[in-house]
């Protein structure tokens, strides 16, 4: 059992996910990407254990992308038969990036968070080919998504 300070694997998080719809590793990477930011912004801490580094192609957890890939083929078996989530928090959390981000495809989820600051941050200085090593800071995450949930305006 998880308590609140306790961080999740990617593959309990994943699993969870994976009980909402079959979806390809690209767009579940995406949504592990979101989960992060969104816990980070809405509980000042991250859920899941695992950095996101800022790839070319967008955020990409290597923990994430050495079990599941980053591709389009449909993932559809769960890897733990039974995901259990029991802290209410979390299952809020975790419905409201679903209800946010369901809709959208793995490439469209990579394309809004190349357009994000934490993603844009980590990439200073970086070739726009290079994948790899430039982590995007759980501060950055913190401080974006929580101006964006309290209506506050970037310029």
């Amino acid at each position: 059992m998880q308590n609140k300070i306790s961080l999740y694997t990617v593959t309990e998080i994943a699993d969870w996910y994976l009980t909402q719809a079959a979806m390809s590793p690209r767009k579940l990477q995406q949504l592990m990407y979101y989960t992060q930011a969104w816990s980070n912004a809405l509980r000042q801490r991250p859920l899941i254990d695992t950095e996101f580094e800022a790839w070319a192609s967008g955020p990409v957890s290597l923990v994430f992308f050495d079990q599941f890939g980053n591709d389009d083929r449909p993932l559809t078996q769960l890897v733990t038969l039974n995901p259990v989530i029991e802290d209410l928090q979390i299952q809020h959390l975790l419905n409201a990036v679903w209800r946010e981000y369901r809709g959208e495809t793995g490439n469209s989820l990579e394309i809004m968070a190349r357009q994000e600051l934490p993603w844009r941050i980590a990439r200073v200085g970086v070739t726009a080919e290079s994948d790899g090593g430039q982590v995007i800071m759980n501060a950055a995450m913190t401080d974006y998504y929580r101006r964006i949930y309290s209506g506050e305006a970037w310029d």
